[in-house]
């Protein structure tokens, strides 16, 4: 069988997938494709790159319903760290894949929306017990990936005071844009600081943690956690935070210790620090085993993935497009374009489900009555948005600034020059009237010769149009559908690409809008 593994661009320098990799090498024939959401351009040409018998997604698990579109088999492997907070919605969509999940809580979402899944855990090799950590002396080590979010230094020296003899810290930020100097400044001068940042070789970090007995757990939670799973599997005092996986590799107190990044108080060790290590040695032996044991029905549970079963599906590219430009303009466009094209659910699965998703996405157990009182109170309750003066947004007009919800600008010469990568509009409008069937935009931009940008307009989570901003003014016109139009309007304005930049860098303070007016 030939397989397509997708992953993250980030992770061909983590190498955090290497050891699933090379478990499917052993069995199949893998091709392996590195993409950038950042690039939606570029991620639209690798879907197109070698496409095998089956797709492994590894935490690209919102490319899953283009696959499935594409008729292939599909197996998603999502991380908690990086969906966890997503609504049922982006589950259902990938409701025909099969999941190998790293984390219970995830593995319970999915199986809620009718996904099959396979819960796993990871372990690494454990050390021999006689390699076992010592622990006459608390030799910390501190691999600091987001000090911005609370696990750092000074963190540390609240946990454990002056019961710390050394502490290193491995300073390599996951944003390399942080300065992290002011993390790295001792508030006491009781131990010895030392730091490292990035090597050029694996073996000099594991010398670090040969020297170290206890591990902080570098972020607020894990995909998996090679680190903290590393250090278990030397016998180190792991402290972690107390969200996922930590703490479903974790117990309190049993086999290391888990705490609040947001009130980090001070904790006693009292001579624990030594069977608290052996417990995470011990969990780690026995994890291993099991995992060794997993590996045969991992690969059968991958290689029996049946294929996708449609009677109607959306074309591929389009689709495609739509989806990534969405994923790009942040969470709530891309829920609102996955609950505008709901429809297509309900052919996949025969099942209507959309008659059982709620407004925020949400998949109930119950079949959603549109007749209910609830649904004809929120039907007839009163407009909550201002009402929409002369049908358009025009920043020459007086009190202009009240419609917009989300965004920032400055008026000059009778033009909203945006400060970031768009704005949110909520507004009041009469859909009865019938008199609004067209949207039109008047842009302009600071330099003629500025490089193109896209744009995206989204009218209460519906897709009315996107485009290219290439003059140096100019207006855009689009056709507004009857059913995307309510009494209460959110209107997004959303920028974003310009120079192959992030949008947010490369739009802001560059175009401006001149007028937005419904006709």
């Amino acid at each position: 069988m030939k397989i397509l593994f997708v992953d993250h661009i980030f992770h061909q320098k983590t190498r955090s997938s290497e050891f699933f990799r090379a478990l499917l090498k052993r069995f199949f024939d893998v091709r392996t494709i590195y993409v950038d959401p950042d690039e939606p351009g570029r991620l639209l040409e690798a879907l197109g790159e070698g496409t095998r018998d089956l797709v492994v997604l590894w935490q690209m698990d919102y490319l899953a319903p283009i696959f499935l579109a594409m008729g292939l088999r599909v197996v998603v492997i999502p991380m908690y760290d990086g969906s966890a907070n997503l609504p049922d919605v982006h589950w259902l969509w990938a409701k025909q894949a099969r999941f190998v999940n790293f984390s219970r809580q995830i593995h319970a979402k999915v199986t809620r929306c009718g996904s099959e899944s396979l819960l796993v855990k990871y372990f690494k090799p454990p050390v021999r017990e006689n390699q076992i950590k010592t622990f006459d002396k608390l030799s910390i080590l501190l691999w600091q990936r987001r000090p911005e979010h609370g696990i750092n230094l000074h963190a540390i020296e609240r946990l454990l005071g002056d019961q710390i003899s050394t502490l290193h810290v491995h300073d390599t930020p996951d944003d390399e844009r942080i300065d992290s100097a002011s993390y790295l400044r001792p508030t006491l001068s009781s131990y010895a600081l030392t730091t490292s940042t990035w090597f050029k070789s694996s073996g000099e970090y594991a010398r670090l943690l040969d020297a170290a007995n206890v591990f902080i757990a570098p972020r607020r939670s894990e995909g998996i956690g090679m680190a903290f799973i590393e250090a278990m599997s030397r016998g180190c005092l792991v402290f972690a935070s107390d969200d996922a996986t930590h703490d479903e590799y974790i117990a309190n107190w049993v086999n290391g210790v888990l705490f609040n990044p947001d009130n980090v108080g001070h904790v006693e060790m009292h001579g624990r620090e030594a069977g608290l290590g052996r417990m995470a040695w011990r969990t780690a032996q026995q994890g291993y085993e099991r995992w060794l044991a997993a590996e045969a029905e991992i690969v059968e549970f991958i290689r029996t993935t049946p294929k996708p079963m449609f009677d109607k599906r959306p074309d591929p590219a389009d689709f495609a497009r739509s989806l990534i430009a969405h994923y790009e303009a942040g969470v709530e466009q891309y829920k609102s374009f996955l609950m505008s094209n709901m429809h297509y659910l309900d052919v996949f699965y025969g099942d209507e489900v959309s008659s059982r998703v709620l407004e925020n996405g949400m998949l109930s157990m119950q079949r959603i009555d549109a007749r209910s009182a609830a649904a004809k109170k929120h039907l007839q309750r009163t407009t909550s948005m201002p009402w929409l003066d002369q049908n358009r947004f025009d920043p020459s007009m007086p009190g202009s600034g009240r419609y917009v919800m989300e965004g920032n600008f400055h008026v000059e010469d009778d033009c909203a020059w945006i400060a970031g990568d768009g704005l949110t509009f909520g507004f009041a409008l009469d859909p009865s009237l019938g008199v609004t069937d067209s949207l039109r935009v008047s842009y302009r931009r600071v330099d003629e010769q500025a490089d193109d940008a896209q744009y995206l307009l989204m009218l209460n989570g519906w897709s009315i149009g996107v485009g290219v901003l290439g003059d140096a003014e100019g207006d855009f016109v689009h056709t507004v559908p009857a059913h995307a139009l309510k009494r209460n309007n959110v209107l997004r304005i959303q920028i974003l690409r310009s120079s192959g930049k992030s949008s947010a860098s490369a739009a802001r303070g560059l175009w401006g809008l001149a007028r937005v007016e419904f006709a």
